[in-house]
């Protein structure tokens, strides 16, 4: 019995933190249920910059949490269907001739640093006083538990940072979150593999020496201009990264696994892709009719912003008649948003070599061919007649592929399109065309080896990406999840008084300031053991050297006698 009267407490300690346990799982779900204030804030890329965050936030506002969208006048708009309530900065800085530059200059230039420099200027210099200041006033006006910034609003970060309110980072792809890097990703904005396993030395020096050298001088110059800025409004420098106030903050990227390579991530690098809407608009009587008769569409689509020039419509319209012709399609519904009709050409070459004028097929009346400025997308795809997608590789435009299990041809133009096809080739899902390349010969070569030559391959690979990524879309309710949690611990006092923030219990040790570097890199532990192995292997090869000296030099001389015998 003397053993059980000693059990006896520690017996009453389980039992006592186990209910107590339970207790608070019941409480916990209360309190993180309690409605919160969340503000998503984007300003240049249109909607498709924030949908992720605005179809996340809608399971939110499900839940009852009060969702605010913060942007310029021009942009609160996409908002609106969701009921989400509109926080306008004013007019937007950016002119309509210089979204134009930057759309072009994009649409013409993969990523050089004059285009990087343009984007950053419209996307976070210009904006940076009214957005910095319009946030400042909101979160004196509204007890706010969240803020979502998109990548390029930097002053959201600022203001946040300033107003000690939570924040959390919206990033379209990994492409651009540095800390997601490692050895073996491939750091370069085109359409090779998204490692560097298959890459050869020349390609492998530019993706890990030049690449980030040249974005690490970028980054620098914009912290230069950044750090102007925030002088102007009491903002502490930062220094080295763009991105360095999200360095202890939660970063949503628009991704998951299966479509962009492996990696190992710190724990606030959290990938919640693919976001899909729930609902989208159904086909129109017009493409329900043309699908009746066509069994076998090409679905042709660039999305909102990129601009085709005449060479390139060219390409497309002769090698379309090409693939209607051969009969590896029978229809095609192209969505031409973008494209100015002074770019159309005047002439085109049809399948037997003759010269024609095209403007009846862009009239609608080819019996085939349906042009068309706005299509339901996702209806489109979804139909089982639609056998390809020719698309510029945007991330909605290819979750979408991807989760309906249509292969694709990859014509990307600029940013994460680049990449986002280069992970669908490797995926085995899609084949490119470089868009300054491509001829009428090598788009329809593309075209027959998908829906013809490989087509069994293509089939097999769509499928098994298509449960991938169906299982991955479920990942909207983890982000919502997250963001909830997050609210509830910048309202809590517990975590507020934590002297690292609080988020810290995600914070990797690098990341704490006023924590030696020595001790969170370990380098003066390698320098001292290399330095050892060094002292080691030299201290073998001497006394080795020692040794084999004086059995040399002791060796008795052969006699003179017997070498004259010899």
């Amino acid at each position: 019995m003397k053993w059980f009267n000693r059990l006896k407490p520690l017996i009453f300690s389980i039992l006592l933190s186990s209910t107590i346990a339970n207790t608070d799982v019941a409480d916990l779900d209360e309190l993180y249920a309690t409605p919160k204030t969340i503000v998503l804030c984007s300003m240049l890329g249109g909607k498709s910059h924030i949908k992720y965050m605005l179809e996340i936030s809608k399971t939110l506002a499900d839940r009852g949490h009060h969702i605010i969208y913060a942007s310029s006048e021009d942009q609160t708009q996409w908002a609106r269907p969701y009921n989400f309530t509109e926080y306008s900065f004013g007019p937007n800085p950016v002119s309509d001739e210089l979204n134009r530059q930057v759309t072009q200059s994009l649409s013409m230039d993969t990523l050089s640093l004059d285009t990087i420099n343009i984007l950053t200027h419209a996307g976070t210099i210009i904006n940076y006083h009214m957005v910095f200041e319009g946030l400042v006033k909101l979160f004196k006006q509204q007890k706010v538990g969240l803020v979502v910034c998109d990548f390029l609003v930097i002053a959201c970060m600022d203001a946040a940072s300033h107003m000690n309110v939570t924040v959390a980072g919206s990033f379209p792809s990994f492409g651009y979150v540095g800390s997601s890097q490692t050895t073996y990703i491939s750091n370069r904005f085109d359409i090779s593999a998204p490692t560097t396993t298959n890459l050869n030395f020349f390609q492998r020096f530019n993706s890990v020496i030049v690449i980030p050298l040249a974005m690490q001088i970028h980054h620098i110059t914009v912290c230069y201009k950044l750090n102007a800025l925030r002088k102007q409004v009491n903002v502490p420098p930062l220094y080295g990264n763009t991105w360095k106030g999200l360095d202890k903050s939660v970063i949503f990227v628009d991704t998951f696994y299966g479509f962009d390579a492996a990696r190992p991530l710190p724990p606030l690098i959290q990938p919640v892709g693919p976001i899909l809407p729930e609902s989208y608009p159904p086909l129109t009587s017009e493409l329900k009719e043309f699908f009746e008769i066509h069994n076998r569409v090409m679905y042709i689509a660039f999305g909102t912003i990129v601009y085709l020039d005449k060479g390139q419509i060219t390409s497309i319209l002769e090698g379309i008649l090409i693939s209607l012709r051969d009969g590896i399609i029978d229809g095609v519904i192209w969505s031409l948003v973008s494209t100015r009709s002074d770019q159309f050409p005047n002439l085109i070459k049809s399948p037997n070599g003759s010269l024609i004028d095209p403007s009846f097929i862009f009239e609608n009346l080819h019996p085939h061919i349906k042009i068309m400025s706005y299509t339901p997308q996702y209806a489109i795809l979804k139909n089982e007649n639609t056998k390809l997608f020719v698309s510029h590789c945007g991330i909605e435009s290819s979750f979408e592929a991807m989760y309906l299990g249509k292969p694709i041809l990859a014509i990307p133009f600029f940013g994460d399109q680049l990449t986002n096809a280069g992970n669908l080739v490797e995926a085995g899902v899609a084949l490119s065309l470089d868009r300054y390349k491509f001829t009428v010969q090598s788009f329809v070569n593309r075209i027959k080896q998908i829906l013809v030559e490989d087509l069994d391959v293509f089939i097999k690979n769509t499928e098994k990406l298509r449960h991938v990524t169906y299982v991955a879309s479920k990942n909207r309710y983890v982000a919502a999840d997250l963001i909830e949690k997050i609210a509830f611990f910048s309202h809590s006092d517990i975590f507020q008084a934590l002297p690292q923030g609080t988020l810290s219990h995600w914070v990797t040790a690098d990341k704490f300031s006023g924590k030696d570097w020595l001790r969170t890199t370990n380098w003066d532990v390698y320098i001292v053991a290399y330095t050892l192995l060094i002292l080691f292997i030299y201290g073998t090869l001497r006394v080795f050297s020692i040794i084999l000296s004086k059995i040399f030099l002791n060796r008795p001389a052969p006699h003179p006698t017997k070498l004259k015998k010899k």
